[in-house]
Formats: structure tokens, sequence, C-alpha cells
């Protein structure tokens, strides 16, 4: 399930992302991003694949809340040490 959830994210074109913020799967694809990574290290090393996307739709604001879930799964990823590292220097200050 997990796979699937990355290859929805990472299969769409930054082009792609405002009409996509809009749909009702990506509210639940980030959720399941954020639950698989809380304290799972392979589950949070999975997600990293995403990270850069992730970091983009943090950065959207709609009525969806996709920016605010985008955070939430980023924040799952702060447990693990390397994902961790990454997670912070992607980030704009």
């Amino acid at each position: 399930m997990l796979q699937r959830c990355l290859d929805y994210i990472l299969s769409r074109s930054a082009a792609q992302w405002k009409e996509m913020a809009s749909k009702p799967a990506l509210k639940f694809v980030l959720r399941l991003f954020g639950g698989f990574a809380t304290n799972h290290a392979p589950s949070q090393q999975a997600v990293a694949e995403a990270i850069n996307v992730i970091h983009q739709l943090e950065q959207i604001s709609s009525d969806e809340h996709v920016g605010s879930l985008a955070e939430n799964a980023l924040e799952a990823l702060r447990s693990h040490e390397k994902v961790s590292f990454g997670e912070n220097s992607g980030r704009k200050k």
C-alpha cells in the first residue's frame, strides 16, 4: 500500500499539483504517509523518496489543508536519524 501511495505522489508533475491538491485522494495519501512513517524506519526510508514533493505540498494553502497534512507527514519522519537530517535541510527557513 505504501508503494502505491508513493507511486501516486511521484507520478505527478509540478504543473499538476495545483489541480491535484483539491483531489480527495491526496489527503488520504498524506495521512497514510504520516501513519506509516511514525516510528517505523523502513517506512520512513520509503517515504523519504518523496520528501521533495512533500515539501512542495507543505507550501500549498487549500481548503483541504494539504499543507498541514504534508507538514504532519514530514514530522513523522523526524524520528529517523538519516531521514530527519534530510527533512530539516530541505525546509525553507
